[in-house]
């Protein structure tokens, strides 16, 4: 009989910490334990993407209807559905999420997986500092790399409650086959292109605009090449502004939020992660598993991924670091299958979503075991 775990999520989109909540969906079975996708929705709003994705995958979906952001009936519908379903395990993936499963300790073990503190703001600052205060009520805390484990710990959260356990993907989805020619002409993009990418929300953090800014930089011979920009956000109108004033729009392809990622990333030839701050995103992982050689900063866990075997590290917020990374490598096709090909296979043997998720299983057995 396997354990069940409430995997809570308030999100209307599909990125990393979602993929996440997948990939445990799929390999936590063998390992004992059961996910339900626990999804607070506020009334009105259009099904989320991960409802949707969940309820494709065949896992157990149950949505909570709030009415804004911080709805604080939100903690006693979930204590009920803990309660009435039998729920071992509460984890929560987000600073809202651990305020709502607060009223579970009594019920169920309470974990919490930190993917990222953002601090770009006055308010993310103030959320941080919110959710350092409320995580001390868990009984277990995940960070997804080693900064986030460090920053928590420097908000005083003890170190004996924090384990480390790194994101994984489901390396088979990203190697199979795609029409790339059918997929580049969808988008506009002309068949001999070189294809560079960035995938994530259009946020501050993620740096859109100094890829932007570094792939406009580029030499003339460049009039091959386009950036792929994969995802949506707030930032996107300035970007797209940014995109002409540099004169390269033409070039720059805004795809919008997409659900068929492996298909687009079987497309590029070079991921730019252009972050100021991660954890250890999602997004590269699924870039490296699909073959792509790597440009990225040097923050969170990332140069445990990406070194000179598979491209290269460069600081953040550096613009012309990032034009002269780009320049060493995308009008050189041969090194660009060479460093696709390590990049494929160090994903493969590292950081696959079964290793993850049997990171999560000790957890979860440690604290049930220890009843």
């Amino acid at each position: 009989m396997h354990k069940k775990v409430l995997q809570l999520r308030c999100t209307g989109q599909l990125l990393g910490a979602e993929r996440v909540i997948l990939e445990l969906g799929k390999e936590l079975p063998p390992l004992g334990y059961e996910s339900v996708v626990g999804v607070p929705v506020e009334q009105g709003m259009p099904e989320p993407e991960l409802v949707c994705a969940a309820k494709a995958l065949g896992y157990e979906v149950v949505v909570f209807p709030i009415k804004g952001a911080f709805d604080l009936s939100a903690l006693t519908a979930v204590k009920k559905y803990v309660q009435d379903n039998n729920i071992d395990i509460v984890h929560s993936h987000g600073y809202r999420e651990d305020l709502y499963a607060l009223k579970c300790r009594s019920l169920a073990k309470l974990v919490a997986t930190n993917h990222l503190w953002k601090r770009t703001d006055w308010k993310l600052s103030l959320y941080a500092k919110l959710d350092a205060f409320l995580l001390k009520f868990f009984h277990h805390i995940v960070a997804v790399s080693k900064p986030v484990k460090i920053d928590m710990l420097n908000e005083g959260l003890k170190d004996q409650n924090i384990t480390l356990v790194q994101n994984g993907i489901d390396t088979t989805h990203y190697a199979q086959k795609h029409d790339t020619a059918a997929i580049k002409a969808s988008l506009g993009i002309e068949q001999d292109a070189t294809v560079l990418a960035t995938l994530s929300s259009l946020t501050g953090e993620k740096a859109i605009d100094v890829a932007i800014k570094a792939f406009a930089a580029l030499p003339e011979q460049s009039n091959k090449l386009t950036l792929l920009v994969i995802g949506d956000g707030p930032e996107r109108d300035n970007l797209q502004q940014l995109a002409h004033k540099l004169g390269c729009e033409k070039r720059v392809v805004f795809a919008g939020r997409r659900s068929d990622i492996s298909a687009l990333l079987s497309c590029v030839d070079l991921f730019v992660l252009s972050s100021l701050a991660e954890g250890l995103p999602m997004a590269l992982l699924e870039a490296m598993a699909s073959g792509c050689a790597v440009i990225a900063t040097a923050v969170g866990d990332v140069p445990d991924v990406v070194d000179t075997s598979v491209g290269r590290l460069i600081e953040a917020g550096n613009s012309q670091a990032l034009t002269n990374a780009m320049s060493e490598i995308v009008y050189d096709s041969a090194a660009l299958k060479r460093y696709g090909n390590a990049a494929k296979n160090r994903i493969e043997q590292q950081f696959s979503s079964k290793a993850m998720a049997s990171g999560y299983a000790a957890i979860y057995n440690k604290l049930l075991n220890a009843n």
